[in-house]
């Protein structure tokens, strides 16, 4: 997805974004899976667990503009952040989106306001230094709330299951066939396109016939890539 691209090669090039040559923002690949579940399911209520230096808080206000989402009674965006650098770093990177979101520094104020949300981010936002722990967000999901987990981050999707797996919901891990990114604007910068996983919970009868659809059709062509490149060695 072109749009995809843009963004993370937008943003890996900013300061922040890597460290030693090694890219630590969204992947491209979460990048356009978000794109796709805001177009999907237009949320209204948005929050975001890790701002970080704004890759996919971008994603979210650039999306949700074009699309229209921003006109809807309602809309919302909350993102936890609280690291000075990253902070400074939102404001820059999002300067044009000004007063089309809200930084809280973590979740207590919202579950105490009784805030809820049909989409949680997960990109960071943990309550440990290395972002093993996540910020508290028991109760805060709505019915139909989907759920994206940027990379791996398998503490947290477990605390997502603990909090949350009594309630029917479906999950969904997608890879890309493309492996690596490397900035087109700094040399020697690149990171792995890491996956991301998906929960949605009461899922549609849509919802439950496409993705284990997609699912396969994802391994299929994951596995038709190794074969390939094996035979290629």
């Amino acid at each position: 997805m072109k749009e995809a691209r843009r963004i993370w090669q937008r943003f890996a090039a900013l300061p922040g974004a890597s460290l030693d040559g090694v890219v630590g923002i969204a992947s491209e690949h979460a990048i356009a899976g978000l794109i796709e579940v805001l177009g999907r399911y237009r949320p209204r209520r948005i929050l975001e667990l890790g701002g970080g230096i704004g890759t996919l808080t971008y994603t979210i206000l650039c999306t949700a503009r074009r699309n229209g989402l921003t006109a809807v009674p309602g809309f919302s965006l909350v993102t936890v952040e609280s690291h000075p650098f990253c902070l400074e770093q939102l404001s820059k990177n999002l300067a044009d989106f000004d007063g089309a979101y809200r930084v809280v520094p973590n979740t207590e104020e919202l579950r105490a306001r009784g805030e809820t949300f049909d989409l949680l981010v997960v990109d960071g936002g943990g309550d440990l230094g290395n972002d093993l722990g996540i910020q508290d967000v028991s109760g805060s999901l709505e019915t139909g709330a989907v759920v994206l987990v940027e990379g791996g981050r398998i503490f947290q999707r477990r605390l997502l299951e603990e909090w949350y797996g009594h309630r029917p919901h479906l999950t969904f891990k997608s890879q890309s066939l493309k492996k690596t990114l490397r900035s087109q604007e700094v040399e020697g910068v690149a990171c792995e396109n890491k996956p991301y996983h998906l929960l949605v919970f009461e899922p549609s009868l849509r919802d439950r016939w496409v993705y284990p659809a997609v699912r396969r059709i994802n391994r299929t062509s994951i596995r038709i890539q190794r074969l390939l490149s094996r035979g290629k060695g």
